[in-house]
């Protein structure tokens, strides 16, 4: 079986707020790139109700998001106007345009070899609150294990089947997949919902949590290097409960063959993962005696 681990990156209304388009990969799988459009509206009356409104431009930003470190650069690149007309280019579109050529991007949406991800949408009825749904949404790769995130809505708001979209573009390395899941508005006998879109980062597994002192930080960029060279992608950093001068991958017995694998990449020693941990794998970075 293999573990999966999502990552809600972005999240916001696509109507009257903000859109999301995903522009790829770079070849090292390092960064993920999309595009975050603002809506900007206008009316023309002197007195406006809701619905008056008139959508004029939409103003972009390139988001340059490091799948590891979480670090995040934005590039503010253009304004599209809603009719016709060309974009405007804004202040940094230069810096983006010349950032890509420096870091070629990847959009595809088929899988590397031995990497498959699917998604299907569906409604879920909670069994101790009868008048309460849940929308959910099923992610499942590799192995056929599923993820399921969920929105619950009460009443007579869940009175309606929402409608999804999703695009995806694939980390090259196969280790990610990202989505950008768009719901789209509908009418409830509540009133209108509206349109949101997310963007998720899917870690393809088995994924490793790395833990490390606030005094070994060094140490633990150098493991979560070593890592993902070894073919695995790091979903999670936290602080680990005490200091230790050799690195321990923990892992339960399904994944102890890549357990010995992680271990034997980063020079530690294998041991018994006790605790819950969303993550199958979890490293407890050492840091030797001088």
């Amino acid at each position: 079986m293999t573990a999966l681990a999502l990552l809600l990156l972005t999240a916001a209304p696509s109507l009257g707020g903000e859109n999301f388009e995903l522009l790829g990969f770079t070849k090292d799988g390092t960064k993920l790139v999309w595009l975050t459009g603002t809506h900007d509206f206008e009316c023309k009356q002197e007195q406006c109700e809701a619905g008056d409104e008139v959508l004029v431009s939409t103003t972009y930003r390139a988001v340059v998001h490091d799948v590891v470190t979480e670090a995040q650069q934005v590039f503010k690149v253009e304004t599209r106007p809603a009719g016709k007309g060309a974009p405007k280019r804004l202040a940094d579109f230069a810096a983006f345009e010349k950032w890509k050529k420096e870091n070629p991007l990847v959009a595809s949406q088929k899988a590397p070899a031995g990497a498959t991800a699917g998604v299907r949408v569906g409604k879920e009825e909670k069994t101790e609150f009868a008048e309460e749904e849940e929308e959910a949404v099923f992610y499942t790769s590799r192995g056929g294990e599923q993820v399921t995130l969920t929105a619950t809505m009460g009443g007579m708001a869940a009175m309606f089947s929402p409608s999804y979209s999703v695009s995806w573009v694939w980390d090259p390395s196969g280790k990610r997949v990202a989505f950008i899941e768009t719901r789209a508005a509908a009418h409830t006998m509540r009133g209108p919902v509206a349109s949101s879109s997310t963007v998720r980062l899917l870690g393809l597994g088995p994924v490793v949590s790395v833990l490390a002192t606030d005094d070994a930080k060094g140490a633990r960029d150098e493991a979560i290097t070593k890592i993902e060279a070894a073919g695995f992608a790091v979903t999670s950093k936290g602080v680990a409960q005490k200091a230790r001068t050799a690195t321990v991958v923990y892992s339960d017995k399904a994944h102890a063959a890549a357990a010995q694998k992680l271990a034997t990449a980063l020079g530690g020693t294998v041991d018994t993962l006790t605790w819950k941990s969303k993550e199958p794998l979890v490293v407890a970075v050492g840091v030797p005696t001088k």
